[in-house]
């Protein structure tokens, strides 16, 4: 083959390359298209709403509400240089959709308090039912900031509110009030109604005095203080529980 020939086939297949290269550029693009900013950005969680009505306590006739999606709370760094470590006690209203809103610190520490409270603004709970039907609630949360490696951050519902005749029928233990020798002078007779805490094991661990005569209601107090219930369960665990109590004062 002469010389001018191969020049001629050279400059042939160097043409029909170039051709074929261009074609699989445009028909592979080496640059992809740009992402919407949209599809790029994480999508943000709704806002809040308040809740529809009055948040309540968790009572015996609910379904409460349970964790599903927890942020851990950010150690603050100061904190964390001076190795401080403490926890943080909140109250939440968990809305009817489950979302908190209006968290509250009822105890804490100011290095602590916002990081706490940034959190649990993210916390994400099935809605509390009664009925079938969605309601607020109360919640009481407490976040543990610790220095060791797995802190605990456990959400409380307590405690559950009950009627004065289900948790009459627990008691183990009563012990009758003294009749204030005052009271009996002066002839005072009457009802001092209490509202009492009771922990997860029967004990009472506080008694406040609703309503009552002032020469009665320490006497009424004293003696409910002392009284033993059966545990009161919810779901199969114990739970502590707000009930009230009436002691009545009556003259033989």
């Amino acid at each position: 083959m002469s010389r001018n020939r191969i020049c001629a086939y050279l400059v042939i297949i160097c043409a029909l390359l170039l051709a074929a290269g261009r074609m699989a550029v445009a028909w592979f693009p080496l640059a992809a298209p740009a992402r919407s900013e949209r599809n790029t950005q994480q999508k943000a969680q709704p806002a809040p709403e308040k809740p529809q009505q009055e948040p309540v306590r968790v009572d015996l006739q609910m379904q409460p509400p349970k964790l599903i999606h927890r942020v851990d709370a950010v150690y603050p760094k100061e904190a964390k240089d001076k190795g401080l470590q403490t926890r943080v006690v909140l109250e939440i209203a968990v809305n009817e959709k489950g979302q908190v809103w209006n968290p509250k610190v009822t105890e804490g520490h100011p290095l602590f308090n916002d990081a706490a409270l940034e959190a649990v603004r993210k916390w994400r709970f099935t809605p509390a039912t009664k009925d079938g039907v969605a309601v607020p609630v109360v919640a009481t949360v407490e976040i543990v900031f610790s220095l060791d490696p797995k802190p605990a951050e456990t959400p409380v519902i307590e405690p559950i509110r009950v009627g004065s005749n289900v948790q009459a029928s627990k008691i183990l233990f009563k012990v009758d009030p003294e009749y204030p020798q005052e009271a009996k002078e002066q002839r005072d007779q009457g009802a001092v109604i209490l509202q009492v805490t009771i922990s997860k094991v029967g004990d009472v661990t506080d008694a406040q005095v609703l309503r009552g005569d002032d020469r009665l209601n320490a006497a009424a107090r004293n003696a409910v203080v002392q009284w033993k219930y059966a545990p009161t369960t919810l779901n199969g665990k114990p739970v502590p529980v707000i009930a009230t109590v009436t002691i009545s004062f009556r003259l033989q």
